[in-house]
C-alpha cells in the first residue's frame, strides 16, 4: 500500500528530478517515522491525503500553481503534436522522392518491356497519413489550448 501510494504521488509531482527524490526520500521517512509510533500505512495515508492532495501542496510549498503545470504540459503535448507531424512528413516527402519510377528494374535509364505486379505498400502515404493526424492533433490542442487561456 505504502510503495503503490508513493508510486502515484511520483506520477503526480511536477518538480525537477532532485527534488522529486528529495520529496520521496522524506515521505519514505515519514512512513518509517509512523511505524515506530505505532501508526498504519493507512493511517499515514489518511492523514497524508489522495496522493494528488499531497502532491498539490507540495506544488503549493515549492511555489507551483498547478494551472501553471497544466500549462506547461498542454504545451508539451503540442510541442510533440508538432514535431511527430514534421518528421512523419519529411520521412514521407524522403521516400517518395527516392523512389524509383513505375516500368523501371534496377533503376535503368529507359523504359523496359518487363512489368512486375503485385501489391505494393506505399509507405510514403503511410507516412503522409500519419503527418495529417498529428496536424490534426496539434490543431485541436493548440485551439483547446488558446480557448482556456
Amino acid at each position: 500500500m505504502r510503495e503503490k501510494y508513493i508510486k502515484k504521488v511520483t506520477k503526480e509531482l511536477s518538480v525537477p528530478h532532485n527534488q522529486k527524490c528529495e520529496i520521496i526520500r522524506d515521505l519514505n521517512e515519514a512512513f518509517d517515522s509512523a511505524k515506530e509510533h505505532g501508526e498504519t500505512e493507512e493511517q499515514v495515508i489518511d492523514r497524508l491525503g489522495t496522493p494528488k492532495d499531497f502532491a498539490d501542496n507540495i506544488h503549493e510549498q515549492y511555489g507551483i500553481n498547478c494551472i501553471e503545470r497544466q500549462k506547461r504540459k498542454k504545451q508539451i503535448q503540442i510541442g510533440i503534436a508538432i514535431t511527430t507531424m514534421i518528421v512523419t512528413f519529411v520521412i514521407g516527402i524522403l521516400i517518395r522522392t527516392s523512389r524509383v519510377p513505375e516500368n523501371v528494374i534496377g533503376q535503368a535509364d529507359s523504359m523496359t518491356s518487363i512489368q512486375v505486379s503485385g501489391t505494393v505498400i506505399d509507405l510514403s502515404m503511410l507516412f503522409m497519413s500519419l503527418g495529417i493526424v498529428a496536424l490534426v492533433i496539434a490543431v485541436t490542442l493548440i485551439i483547446r489550448y488558446i480557448r482556456r487561456k
